[in-house]
């Protein structure tokens, strides 16, 4: 077999290796089922490791958000998007400063990894967590 054959020979046994291990059904059953589209809408609560509890009022249209944060000095707006599972949403507070807040979706509906920064000051940050449990309402595709 010339060199250019069996280099053609070993990519077709790999790739026939690939294809097998990729449509096998022990192979589908790993295959995480993700969420395309979560339903975060409501009120629901933050509680960040700097000690503040603030109270957030979600209106949800698709993959974006906004709504209210309010920290006991009044409602303030916020805007953001959950996509996939990633959480983002901006809060413009009543001090001028805007606080920047991530969060990733688990596979359950929990928002986990809170992380919230202060855009001005980005030497102030914060965790946070909230015990909301979110629906998926739109599943990825298989």
């Amino acid at each position: 077999m010339s060199n250019g054959g069996a280099s053609g020979f070993v990519l077709f046994v790999l790739s026939s290796l690939f294809l097998y291990a990729c449509t096998t059904p022990a192979a589908k059953m790993r295959m995480p089922q993700g969420c395309q589209h979560w339903d975060i809408n409501g009120t629901w609560s933050i509680d960040q490791s700097n000690g503040f509890y603030i109270t957030v009022v979600v209106r949800q249209t698709n993959d974006e958000f906004a709504g209210t944060a309010d920290y006991g000095s009044g409602p303030v707006p916020l805007v953001g998007t959950v996509r996939d599972s990633h959480l983002a949403m901006t809060v413009s507070w009543a001090s001028g400063g805007a606080g920047l807040y991530t969060a990733a979706m688990s596979p359950g509906g929990l928002l986990t990894d809170g992380f919230t920064q202060n855009i001005s000051m980005p030497a102030s940050t914060a965790t946070w967590s909230t015990a909301r449990q979110f629906q998926c309402v739109a599943k990825l595709p298989r």
